[in-house]
C-alpha cells in the first residue's frame, strides 16, 4: 500500500548545539512510503518496504534570521536546495510498539551516504499513517562545515526528527 505524505502536517526538526545555546529549524516535508498492512493494521515486516523524503532547504527556519542565513550560506542552498532520505528497508523493535529501526541513505550537499535512525508507524481509526523517527548524523560526512557566528560555534552533530501523517493512495509516480 502506498502512502503520501500530507506536507502540510508532516514536518523535519533539527536539533543542534553550539557554544552558547540549542539550536532548533524545522521545515515541512514531502514524500511517500510503500509497505504492506496486516488485516489488524499493523506493518506486515515479511513484506519490502520502500520511500522516499523531501526537504527543501529553502523553508527552514530557525526563528533566528542570523543563524538562517549563516545556515543557508553553509548548506549552499542555492546549488544543493533539496534534501532527499531514501528508505530501502526495516528491521522490527520491540514487538508490538510499532517501533523499527529504518535503513536507507541521504543525499545532502550533493552527498549520498547511509544512514539507519529509528522509525515509528501506526496506522489511526481514520486510516492515516502517523510516523515518527529520529536519526543522528555529522554534517561534516556531508561536505559541510558547521556555522559559526561571531563567538558561537554550532557543532557538527546533529539530531533529525520527523513527525509526519500520510494517507493511502491509489496514484503512483
Amino acid at each position: 500500500m502506498r502512502f503520501v505524505l500530507d506536507s502540510d502536517r508532516s514536518r523535519l526538526h533539527v536539533h543542534a548545539s553550539s557554544s552558547v545555546h540549542p539550536i532548533h529549524a524545522e521545515a515541512r516535508t514531502s514524500g511517500w512510503i510503500e509497505l504492506a498492512l496486516r488485516d489488524d493494521g499493523s506493518l506486515d515486516t515479511a513484506a519490502a518496504v520502500a520511500g522516499r523524503l523531501e526537504l527543501d532547504l529553502t523553508g527552514m527556519r530557525s526563528g533566528n534570521p542570523l543563524v538562517d542565513r549563516e545556515a543557508e550560506r553553509r548548506l549552499d542552498v542555492r546549488r544543493f536546495p533539496t534534501v532527499r532520505g531514501e528508505l530501502s528497508s526495516l528491521t522490527s523493535g520491540p514487538e508490538g510498539t510499532g517501533r523499527f529501526t529504518g535503513h536507507g541513505e541521504l543525499t545532502f550537499h550533493g552527498v549520498t551516504r547511509r544512514l539507519d535512525g529509528w522509525l515509528q508507524m501506526q496506522v489511526d481509526d481514520t486510516g492515516e499513517l502517523r510516523l515518527d523517527g529520529e536519526t543522528d548524523l555529522d554534517v561534516t560526512d556531508f561536505g559541510v562545515q558547521p556555522p559559526s557566528l561571531l563567538l558561537v560555534k554550532v557543532h557538527r552533530h546533529i539530531r533529525v526528527g520527523l513527525r509526519a501523517t500520510a494517507r493511502a493512495t491509489t496514484d503512483r509516480p
